[in-house]
């Protein structure tokens, strides 16, 4: 159950206030207000999430249930159904025909609570025709990971999903096989 939410001024946009949770302080961003959505009336629930080493609540009417989605069954949305905020990263339907919006929650706490800088690295030594090759489909983590190997002199490549991931993989096998 939702513990008392304490307001606390000058908190960005979405943050509802915070909650002591077994001694430590956590912001608690209201998901419905921050998507400027309707509040429902009722009960809420928190989901506590932890991103980056830093934990965060979210504010929730209800959890529903929890699926398992394969890959073949999650599209990237539109671009009128993101905007320029990229906050929903996929669309899926479940078996009984509901569609669900898939939230990027790194770019919803970046928003609300801001983003970690990136620490000063020095380059690594790496084998001149090695590359990273890495997945998100978040926005906010493909950008900070490609920041940090950057930093590093590592050059890499990066997909959005895991389908994406997988074809890309996969092409490049076909190519080395030829």
């Amino acid at each position: 159950e939702t513990p008392a939410i304490t307001a606390t001024p000058n908190m960005p946009r979405g943050v509802e206030g915070i909650i002591s949770l077994r001694g430590a302080i956590i912001p608690v961003i209201g998901l419905a207000s921050f998507l400027n959505m309707e509040r429902r009336a009722g009960g809420a629930k928190l989901i506590i999430t932890e991103f980056s080493g830093h934990s965060q609540a979210f504010l929730v009417h209800e959890v529903d249930r929890i699926v398992r989605v394969d890959w073949e069954h999650v599209k990237a949305p539109q671009a009128m159904l993101t905007g320029s905020s990229n906050r929903v990263t996929a669309i899926t339907e479940l078996p009984d025909g509901k569609l669900v919006s898939i939230l990027d929650v790194e770019q919803i706490v970046a928003e609300t609570l801001g983003e970690e800088p990136i620490p000063d690295m020095d380059p690594v030594e790496t084998a001149a025709d090695s590359t990273v090759f890495f997945a998100d489909d978040s926005a906010v983590a493909r950008r900070k990971i490609s920041q940090v190997l950057e930093r590093l002199g590592v050059p890499s490549q990066h997909a959005q999903n895991g389908r994406e991931a997988w074809d890309k993989l996969s092409q490049l096998a076909r190519g080395a096989e030829q």
